[in-house]
């Protein structure tokens, strides 16, 4: 799972602040806890913390310079009534307040107003604060304290909309609770806490440190209901379906998400959904549990996820997934010799056999006719970080370098959500970066999920009756964005890498007249009819497509045309 280097200096950023602001936090707490010099009133404890949102509690304010006290506040509302009882003490009853909140209590004097600390904090009804550990496995049984304010009556204890298997509550307040299994509708669910005065909700304080984030639930570990397939060869490659419950890491953990076969780690993780993964499983021998590990714990093991490793053969693995190449050159008709200016249209088709998931392409290499001449010399050049902008269209930054059209239907997911087909405009430009010509294919999808991201195409030199390849050597390196302010993508563009591999059907077609700055008009793409004479036509290999897939399959096939040639 990537991380966002923006999110990382947002975070360096408030742990910069937090240092900084740390010497001033202990000054204010260390002139809460002592009686303040010039007089200003300084709390040390509220008894009782908490009472009921219609108010008329009565509070026992303890602390010092209090003679003289002109106001009681809870929050932003002034006590009901108080008593200085003494310079020490203040009896003072709470108002109303709606909604349920966590408020500071404040008391001003002839010095001022006393400063907010952790002990002036008054809870209008059931309030939790704090649940430790916030993490622990599926199967349940983890004790997890939670603290707050007004939990000293607590009738019943909720993970979610699950009753804990049992509590207590202790003398101090909190409550020790154990949780239930995992429903395995959610990896992460928010305890509840339910009183005389209603059910509890829960309050970030503003002292809780930055480690506790996010705050206010709790997260299972994950757990595994089925493998399949269940069986593969020894020498591993089996491309495995994982499914079950919680396969999620909350982000603000350091984990790596896990794949285990046995003592062996899975390559090649996909997650798909907090459901379903897919690995590729590594070596082995005989029947293993397959365990998902991730930051909130492992997969406890169970007869629903074992995998058997076959001797030999290929018992369990995939069927190669069923490929269509296409092509055509236009015009059809074409010189025998002297090629001519043409469009190429290319493409191909990629499904699983079974009718399951688009299977994940690592690889593509288009190879094309050596009678299809491809003249890249004086092209203008559109850098890759043009065709990322944000704020304007490559086709108004690049226009002279726009070489073809087309469209891709790929299937996406996002980390933790379920897999989306979507349908994208293609718009091709020529790059030369480094020494290497390059076709960058600008792919723009819309609803259910609008993103940008670019396909390389690298022209290479290729052998015998294939003259050029269009080569993608890495599909997982592939980089692309969500759109700005779209709520699946997060609030800002946001990188995302290595998803874009699930092509169901990729076309495109190159055709682009050019002048260079000295020189005639030149055609990115010219072509001729290899008819030998006295013939009249000809049919000859025009593509050869090959595709290699993250189960390690590869597949082929050459698309064969037939020109005519032009007389005259």
């Amino acid at each position: 799972m990537r991380i966002d280097s923006t999110r990382n200096r947002a975070w360096i950023v408030i742990l910069c602040a937090c240092v900084a602001i740390l010497p001033i936090g202990l000054l204010l707490l260390a002139l809460a806890g002592t009686a303040d010099a010039s007089g200003r009133p300084s709390l040390a404890s509220i008894e009782p913390n908490h009472g009921p949102i219609g108010g008329g509690t009565s509070v026992t304010i303890t602390g010092a310079n209090f003679t003289g006290a002109t106001g009681v506040m809870f929050g932003e509302a002034s006590a009901a009534s108080f008593t200085v009882n003494s310079d020490e003490s203040i009896t003072a009853v709470s108002p109303s307040r709606t909604p349920q909140r966590l408020v500071d209590v404040t008391v001003t004097g002839p010095g001022g107003t006393s400063y907010w600390t952790p002990d002036d904090r008054f809870g209008y009804g059931p309030i939790t604060t704090r649940f430790d550990p916030r993490v622990g496995p599926a199967a349940g049984g983890t004790p997890v304290t939670i603290s707050g304010f007004g939990l000293g009556s607590t009738m019943a204890v909720d993970f979610g909309s699950h009753p804990a298997t049992r509590f207590t509550v202790n003398p101090d307040g909190s409550i020790v609770a154990i949780s239930p299994p995992s429903a395995g509708d959610s990896g992460k669910v928010r305890p509840t806490v339910t009183t005389a005065e209603g059910v509890s909700v829960y309050v970030n304080p503003e002292y809780e440190c930055l480690s506790c984030w996010p705050p206010g639930y709790f997260w299972y570990g994950p757990q595994v209901t089925q493998v399949e397939p269940s069986s593969g060869p020894q020498d591993g490659g089996t491309a495995v379906t994982i499914r079950g419950a919680n396969f999620l890491i909350p982000f603000w953990q350091s984990a790596t998400l896990k794949v285990m076969f046995g003592s062996a780690e899975a390559a090649d993780i996909n997650l798909r959904s907090e459901t379903e993964l897919t690995a590729i499983s590594p070596p082995g021998g005989g029947t293993v549990d397959v365990e998902v590990l991730t930051g909130p714990g492992t997969s406890p093991t169970t007869s629903a996820d074992r995998f058997t490793y076959a001797h030999g053969g290929t018992v369990g693995t995939l069927m190669p997934p069923s490929v269509r190449p296409w092509g055509l050159i236009k015009p059809s008709k074409l010189p025998r010799s002297r090629p001519r200016p043409a469009l190429l249209r290319t493409g191909f088709t990629s499904e699983a056999p079974d009718g399951g998931p688009t299977p994940e392409l690592r690889r593509i290499s288009l190879d094309v006719s050596r009678n299809v001449a491809f003249d890249t010399g004086g092209l203008p050049s559109c850098p890759l970080a043009k065709l990322f902008s944000s704020y304007a269209s490559p086709l108004g930054t690049c226009p002279d370098s726009l070489v073809g059209r087309g469209g891709v239907v790929s299937e996406v997911t996002l980390p933790g959500q379920q897999p989306v087909t979507l349908v994208g405009n293609l718009l091709a430009f020529y790059d030369f970066a480094r020494g290497q010509p390059r076709i960058l294919a600008r792919v723009t999808t819309g609803e259910p999920l609008p993103l940008t991201y670019v396909i390389p195409f690298q022209i290479e030199k290729a052998k015998g009756a294939f003259g050029t390849s269009l080569v993608v050597p890495k599909m997982r390196n592939i980089r692309g964005k969500c759109r700005r302010r779209y709520p699946n993508c997060f609030a800002q563009p946001y990188t995302l890498k290595g998803i874009y591999g699930h092509i169901s059907k990729l076309e495109f077609s190159l055709h682009r007249l050019f002048k260079p700055l000295q020189g005639k008009r030149e055609s990115l793409i010219s072509a001729r009819c290899p008819a030998p004479a006295p013939r009249s036509s000809a049919s000859f290999p025009l593509e050869r497509l090959s595709l290699r897939y993250s189960t390690g399959e590869q597949t082929s096939g050459v698309v064969s045309r037939r020109c005519n040639v032009l007389s005259g």
